[in-house]
């Protein structure tokens, strides 16, 4: 998700908001600014992707093999399928409605992160008047 969502300048942001005292928090416990508990992922994904343009077939398959314990359709939330976003090495979990640190872990030796500070902000400047984000290859403006 973050690789995909980077291609096309949208970073952290755009989803979680700002989240300043998260960003600066060198103890890494305060939590974003914005987070999505599973009842909560599909709306959110819905304010940017109105629409699930992946033939059918091609959508049970990957539901098959990525959540064969799910097979009520109704407990399915897009994450299941188009992967978390997750560090790949976490050091802190919060509660997604209270924003409480419910899982502390001490960093690996030899496994600092590694990220790249994506603004999706900063290029706006950039654009076309009303363009929120840059047109996809082979697609008009």
């Amino acid at each position: 998700m973050v690789v995909r969502h980077g291609r096309e300048e949208i970073g952290c942001v755009k989803c979680h908001g700002k989240s300043l005292d998260h960003r600066n928090d060198e103890n890494n416990i305060t939590p974003p600014d914005k987070m999505y508990g599973p009842r909560d992922i599909d709306r959110m994904c819905r304010e940017c992707h109105e629409t699930h343009d992946a033939p059918a077939r091609s959508v049970l398959r990957r539901w098959q093999k990525r959540c064969p314990e799910k097979t009520d359709p109704r407990t399915i939330v897009c994450t299941d399928c188009h992967f978390r976003h997750r560090l790949s090495v976490r050091t802190v979990e919060w509660d997604k409605t209270t924003g409480e640190v419910l899982v502390r872990r001490e960093l690996p030796a030899g496994n600092e992160p590694r990220t790249k500070d994506i603004q999706p902000d900063d290029d706006r400047k950039n654009r076309p008047a009303g363009q929120t984000r840059k047109p996809r290859r082979g697609s008009s403006p």
